[in-house]
């Protein structure tokens, strides 16, 4: 996969190896990405828990850690430019898609796989690595691979249109050493990431 750096409009950041640099800072190829929950201290970062392999957990530790890999990539679900649109990610009628309009929507790439996993859901709202989508149409992917950044706040769409909408699912930092929750309706975190244009 080839991806671009996006430069967002907000104040976004990357951490990186211990460093804190500004979203389009550095050069893609040049440094190991990482998204983290900037609240606790020190930041806790989404890790490939025992390896890149389809099934394993996504958990929280601390940044700079071996397998703190993944990136956010923007995915054309719902229009060329990858971003929520009034009828689409969420359920229509929700009202969600205007709420979110223009935001970006995401999958949660491990950028060291050869697999080209993503963040996936377990039945239990927990993350795990899986399958992709393809970028250019945010098709294919398992279930919970998108998400809508808005701000710093980070949406799951699948655990959102399980509830029809009526209530919004954040990613969650469930602490260090812990499964990252992909369907907390209550609180959300300060996330930090620096996405990649997917297609």
């Amino acid at each position: 996969m080839r991806f671009t750096r996006k430069i967002a409009s907000l104040a976004v950041a990357v951490v990186t190896a211990g460093t804190l640099l500004v979203a389009g800072a550095g050069s893609a190829s040049a440094v190991q990405d990482q998204v983290c929950d900037t609240g606790p201290s020190p930041d806790l970062c989404l890790n490939s828990w025992n390896g890149m392999v389809d099934g394993h957990d996504v958990r929280m530790y601390p940044a700079g850690a071996a397998n703190n890999n993944f990136v956010f990539v923007t995915v054309e679900r719902c229009n060329a430019q990858g971003t929520v649109t009034h009828t689409c990610p969420f359920t229509v009628g929700s009202g969600l898609n205007d709420r979110y309009f223009g935001n970006s929507v995401y999958q949660i790439w491990n950028g060291f796989s050869t697999l080209h996993q993503c963040v996936v859901t377990r039945a239990d709202g927990t993350g795990a690595q899986g399958t992709c989508n393809n970028t250019c149409t945010g098709q294919g992917g398992q279930n919970g691979t998108l998400f809508v950044g808005v701000g710093s706040t980070v949406i799951n769409v699948y655990w959102t249109n399980q509830t029809g909408g009526a209530s919004v699912a954040y990613m969650q930092d469930s602490g260090s050493g812990n499964s990252v929750v992909l369907d907390d309706y209550g609180s959300h975190n300060t996330w930090s990431y620096d996405p990649l244009i997917g297609c």
